[in-house]
């Protein structure tokens, strides 16, 4: 049985922006969506860390982002949250931050960016708590982090009476989200994109404890 990883949930703080950008990107790198933006594996960890990078400021100015540190403060997994009814962001805000990262995410990679919608229009209409992303440091998967980011907001949905709601292009994810009290919604095969699959959390579902 792999050991639990210790660690304290902390608000994002802008001064540690790289630091938890580097660790996001290193999670997701290898991540179905990312590597249709980016095929070529040479070029793809710039474009992934350039891409979250204007994703985590982004929320971090209209939604929350909660961050998991070890002892030493180092951050080592966070989660991207969008309040209920605040999402889709703000468009200006957005416009402004994806302005600046696309030149870093390369031509190619930065014109797929508006077959995204598609995405946004599987989205859950009613109010919930939508986790943008989860990552966790590679090394450190499956050792609870994840689970612990997550239970850090489920009580906060669950007073406010709402669902948690997310959508994922890694196929391994749908039986580790399960496991913490997701339901599948819906799994979309659509020719320009990889599939993904959309779940949601019901307010009141069985608490994912702090442990896997």
């Amino acid at each position: 049985m792999t050991e639990s990883a210790t660690a304290e949930i902390t608000s994002y703080n802008a001064r540690g922006h790289e630091e938890v950008v580097a660790v996001l990107a290193r999670a997701f790198v290898d991540d179905p969506l990312y590597r249709w933006f980016w095929p070529d594996t040479d070029r793809r960890l710039r474009g992934v860390r350039a891409f979250i990078g204007g994703e985590v400021r982004l929320t971090s100015l209209q939604g929350r982002v909660d961050v998991a540190v070890d002892e030493r403060g180092a951050a080592v997994a966070a989660a991207l949250w969008a309040l209920p009814g605040r999402y889709p962001f703000p468009l200006l805000p957005s416009l402004q931050i994806m302005s600046r990262v696309m030149p870093r995410m390369g031509w190619s990679a930065a014109r797929r960016l508006p077959w995204l919608k598609r995405v946004d229009r599987a989205h859950l209409q009613e109010p919930h708590w939508y986790l943008v992303t989860l990552g966790v440091e590679p090394g450190l998967q499956r050792r609870g982090l994840g689970r612990l980011l997550l239970t850090a907001r489920v009580a906060a949905a669950d007073n406010d009476g709402v669902p948690i709601y997310l959508e994922t292009f890694n196929p391994a994810n749908p039986p580790y989200y399960r496991a913490l009290g997701f339901e599948d919604r819906e799994a979309i095969d659509d020719a320009r994109l990889p599939p993904f699959w959309t779940m949601v959390r019901p307010p009141g579902a069985r608490h994912p404890g702090a442990t896997r």
